[in-house]
């Protein structure tokens, strides 16, 4: 019987390579542990929109300085959300724990994942198997780790700096430094990924200062200022340095009153707001939906 050479399009034969290297991957699975390479992270599988959790949790279990912290919460004061997190970690990472078996821990790691968004239903806003957002999950579960953290602490803590403050600020008169903010002693953070930010308002017209306003901060949300248009129609790609100038620059505030000023009028003020205390870990959110009068846009391109 004859053969005839068939002149296939390459897209055609791409495709045929794709669908065969799919159905072997199907019928001969992935490399048994016994396998895999040492010191190769164990990877969490999605059983039904889970995700947006696996995304998180599987970089947290990558921080060293995460794990520590979280051990030393489990010794101190044992919880269901910190004592299972602390369990997929530690799966997560190879490590021997009471809770896992000698086989595979795909199985374990299933349970685990479900176990901490299951911790995490007080009240019930994560549902186990329902998308959710990625950002969120991770503000969430920073809250509900720290709520043992006493609130009055961080209070006393805060009207401590804020005093201190304030008595620096009479040392050097009544104007401050030009807007310099200072953390002599810095607040003892309840988690690494806690940070410290100061705002300041001042008035334009005496240079009147208010009294420093101080928060606390887990994750810096990044926006995406408006893009320049370079030459030859390119759209300019930020830098994170910019990013974070652009977060940190002074703003003006307007319709305002100053308590110095002996007009009524309301003025502008200028709001400068600076970091006091970067924490270990600095966790970054970049947003990437831009408002605008009639619909919300999402921008890929950085």
């Amino acid at each position: 019987m004859p053969l005839f050479p068939l002149n296939l399009p390459p897209s055609l034969v791409l495709g045929a390579s794709v669908l065969t290297a799919i159905s072997m991957y199907v019928l001969f699975g992935p490399e048994t542990k016994t396998r895999r390479k040492k010191g190769h992270p164990t990877g969490l599988i999605n059983y039904g929109n889970n995700c947006f959790a696996n995304a998180i949790l599987q970089c947290l279990s990558a921080s060293s300085k995460f794990i520590t912290w979280l051990e030393n919460q489990v010794s101190s004061r044992v919880t269901p959300l910190a004592e299972n997190l602390l369990d997929l970690m530690y799966s997560i990472n190879g490590k021997d724990h009471r809770f896992m078996s000698e086989q595979p821990s795909s199985s374990m790691s299933s349970q685990t994942v479900a176990s901490v968004i299951e911790s995490l239903r007080q009240p019930q806003w994560f549902r186990t198997f329902e998308q959710q957002d990625s950002h969120e999950f991770l503000l969430y579960l920073l809250t509900s780790l720290t709520q043992c953290y006493s609130s009055e602490q961080q209070t006393n803590l805060l009207t401590s700096f804020d005093k201190e403050e304030k008595e620096d600020d009479t040392n050097r008169g009544s104007t401050g430094t030009n807007g310099t903010l200072s953390n002599i002693h810095p607040l003892v953070a309840p988690h690494p990924f806690q940070g410290l930010q100061a705002t300041q308002l001042q008035c334009t017209q005496c240079s009147h200062k208010n009294p420093i306003t101080v928060s606390l901060f887990e994750i810096l949300s990044l926006t995406i200022p408006e893009r320049r248009i370079q030459l030859f129609g390119g759209q300019k790609a930020f830098t994170l340095e910019e990013l974070i100038g652009n977060y940190l620059k002074s703003e003006m505030i307007h319709d305002l009153k100053c308590s110095k000023c002996h007009s009524l009028e309301k003025k502008p003020f200028k709001k400068v707001t600076t970091f006091t205390r970067l924490p270990e870990i600095l966790c970054i959110h970049i947003v990437r939906t831009i408002w605008s009068q009639y619909e919300a846009s999402s921008t890929k391109d950085m």
